[in-house]
């Protein structure tokens, strides 16, 4: 019923969209009608209704979704009016559990989404219990995108189709898990993080020892920083080698990791980068690249100065153990760790990546083959 009288029978217009609540996935052929007049949506959800200027109800209906009834008022030119509504006969009840892929254990916490069909987070979105138990009511049918997120990374994604009242997922998330060395039985910890198994620990092999005034661009050298000798029982009893493991020259670098790991290439660091956030452009930049602060996410949470410390929300954990130039110094303790990538740029410059003091960047620079730089390996494919 019109409330008002029409005024020199000026019209105006009603568009918008209906979408499934909590959502933007759209509502096809949704019948609307406000007084006399009519409309239906599309298939994108779409909808346009013209009448006089006054006030109206409004009415959207369809079998199987429950109706939205709601005054509006028509004005001249256009106004938009967004519709959301529930179906318990086109949605799915999607429920399971999250658990680590190592121990089993429930995973607490972790946030799980629906995906609208942009690709962004609907609203459609839970998170699991003390348990590992969650439910996501209201999802509608069709092809969906679930997410899993923790501490703002996804680290789980999987496409579900849904047909019938109930769908059950289980979920094995990457957890950190043991594995030790057989050279000489030191343990480190690795964690899957997204399509690659990474030490999330510095390497310490350490089959010899060298002050920092030697070094080489053709043979192994190997140094802990601080240290000043050439003893190895003494250089291994040190704080710094236990709590950062090794540093290596270049030559020493390519061949540290135990077997069945390997230093990764510069290419695998752009893999993990652009899994944290970094564009795919700022993968390719030189120097220190800011894209998705992943440097934050792979800054320890402790034991950087000038409150330089990082969320490690990647569990990836670096610390800031520091250099050996190739001017035959130790430098830069508290305040930056370097990293060797396997991929040489010259006869005597290799990639690396660094990570600086205060800020959340993450250095791609090119490394004097000499300087004594920290290693994290990866695992064969």
């Amino acid at each position: 019923m019109v409330w008002s009288c029409e005024k020199d029978l000026l019209t105006g217009e009603l568009t918008g969209s209906i979408y499934y609540a909590g959502s933007t996935i759209p509502v096809p052929d949704v019948s609307l009608q406000m007084d006399v007049h009519k409309s239906t949506t599309d298939q994108t959800g779409k909808y346009t209704l013209r009448g006089p200027l006054g006030r109206y109800y409004l009415r959207a209906e369809k079998d199987g979704f429950d109706p939205f009834v709601s005054e509006v008022k028509i004005v001249q030119g256009s106004t938009s009016l967004n519709i959301y509504m529930t179906s318990a006969e086109y949605t799915s009840l999607v429920l399971g559990i999250v658990r680590g892929n190592h121990t089993g254990n429930p995973q607490v916490g972790v946030q799980i989404f629906i995906l609208n069909p942009d690709g962004s987070e609907s609203q459609l979105s839970t998170e699991s219990d003390s348990k590992g138990n969650f439910q996501l009511p209201f999802v509608p049918r069709g092809e969906r995108i679930l997410i899993v997120k923790s501490e703002g990374i996804v680290i789980f994604q999987e496409l579900i189709i849904l047909t019938d009242a109930e769908y059950v997922l289980y979920i094995y998330l990457p957890e950190p898990f043991d594995f030790v060395d057989d050279r000489d039985g030191h343990v480190y910890k690795a964690l899957l993080i997204g399509t690659q198994t990474w030490m999330i620990e510095n390497l310490a092999w350490l089959p010899s020892v060298d002050g920092p005034a030697y070094g080489s661009y053709d043979e192994v050298f190997y140094y802990i920083f601080g240290y000043n000798g050439s003893e190895l029982s003494e250089a291994r009893s040190s704080s710094s080698y236990s709590d950062y493991g090794a540093l290596y020259n270049w030559k020493a670098a390519l061949s540290a990791c135990p077997d069945g790991w390997h230093l990764p290439s510069d290419q695998e660091w752009q893999t993990l980068e652009l899994f944290l956030g970094m564009s795919f452009f700022d993968t390719y930049s030189d120097g220190g690249r800011l894209d998705g602060e992943v440097g934050r996410k792979m800054k320890s949470k402790y034991g950087w100065n000038n409150n330089g410390n990082g969320d490690n929300s990647s569990q990836f954990n670096i610390l800031p153990v520091g250099v050996r130039f190739d001017s035959g110094e130790f430098d830069s303790y508290g305040n930056r760790a370097t990293m060797w990538t396997s991929t040489g740029s010259s006869e005597v410059f290799a990639w690396s990546r660094g990570f600086g003091g205060n800020v959340y960047w993450v250095d791609r620079d090119r490394h004097d083959l000499r300087n004594g730089l920290s290693v994290r390996c990866v695992e064969d494919n």
